[in-house]
């Protein structure tokens, strides 16, 4: 088996085997939209990472047997790190040879990552291969993001008695702002220890609603908001194979502590849900990540997961890059 770069030629081997696995993947999860399915989707997205000399590839005997491509990413995750990441599609190995051909495509693609200052090394895959799961486990990497999808059917709730659930307006701005500060500051408390990320004001705030299709819902107790879900139509942050026009993104949620176990996110989901079913979208898509408690325990009951992305932080390097 040889490691190099990624030639021409395999492009179409490349993009009909890594669709047949995502058709593999609609078939249990059939609200994955279909865009990338069509080969030459994946084709475009390599081309691109071959003329970075970001692509490499596994072959025997003239035949590919997987190969493995990525970005170069500033202040990876609000951080001070440059990562390298690799897409959920831009990465493959034949089923008789995955694990060697993984090992030994991470071995030669991070020695290059090395070289280009990375400090972190990143990548998602598709949910349903836990033997590849495994191969990144034991070479360091850890989970990290989820990225999940649902139907826009009805779910079954309990009312958050003495709350109200209705669509904020922008005279809700200046107390919605304050509860993101909240929500910000959660992730950086353990066990999360996120970087602090800065919340919105309230020209976000009147940006985001000002756009036909996005709602912010709240639940309020006496008018004071104690809750929030964001549903945005146009910017949503979820991994490429389950961005779609007629799909809904999640991309923000948050319930004070005081008010947790009394069904409230259920209920902010299922205002949004109900609401995009009537405007015709087909799915809601949301990402969480996986080492925040609250999410880690919501999520997964009413979605099912896609992707999930992995993160190796090498012990070797600090974060400004030295060893």
């Amino acid at each position: 088996m040889y490691i190099l770069p990624f030639e021409a030629n395999y492009f179409s081997d490349a993009a009909a085997l890594w669709t047949l696995k995502l058709k593999s993947l609609r078939r249990q999860q059939p609200m994955i939209p279909e865009a990338f399915t069509q080969p030459q989707r994946l084709i475009e997205k390599l081309e691109y990472l071959q003329a970075h000399n970001h692509l490499l590839m596994a072959v025997k005997d003239g035949q590919l047997l997987g190969y493995l491509g990525w970005y170069l990413v500033e202040q990876f995750r609000g951080t001070r790190r440059k990562a390298a990441y690799v897409p959920e599609w831009g990465h493959f190995a034949t089923e008789d040879y995955k694990t060697a051909v993984y090992r030994v495509l991470y071995r030669i693609a991070s020695q290059q990552w090395t070289a280009s200052g990375c400090e972190a090394h990143a990548i998602t895959l598709l949910a349903d291969d836990p033997s590849v799961e495994k191969s990144f486990f034991w070479s360091g990497f850890g989970l990290i993001v989820i990225d999940a999808i649902r139907t826009l059917d009805p779910i079954s709730t309990v009312p958050s008695d003495g709350l109200t659930i209705r669509p904020a307006t922008p005279e809700d701005a200046e107390a919605y702002c304050q509860l993101d500060e909240e929500h910000c500051r959660h992730y950086t408390q353990p066990p999360i220890f996120m970087p602090l990320k800065q919340a919105d004001d309230p020209q976000k705030l009147h940006q985001f609603l000002i756009k036909p299709l996005n709602r912010l819902w709240l639940a309020l107790d006496e008018n004071i908001p104690v809750g929030y879900m964001r549903f945005d139509a146009y910017d949503f942050d979820c991994t490429e194979i389950i961005q779609d026009e007629n799909v809904i993104g999640i991309n923000g949620a948050y319930v004070r502590p005081a008010y947790r176990g009394r069904h409230v996110a259920a209920n902010l989901l299922s205002a949004g849900i109900n609401e995009y079913r009537q405007l015709g979208f087909a799915s809601c898509a949301v990402d969480f990540e996986s080492i925040n408690p609250e999410a880690a325990d919501f999520w997964p009951r009413y979605f099912s997961p896609v992707c999930h992305s992995l993160l190796r932080i090498p012990e070797q390097l600090d974060p400004t890059g030295s060893s």
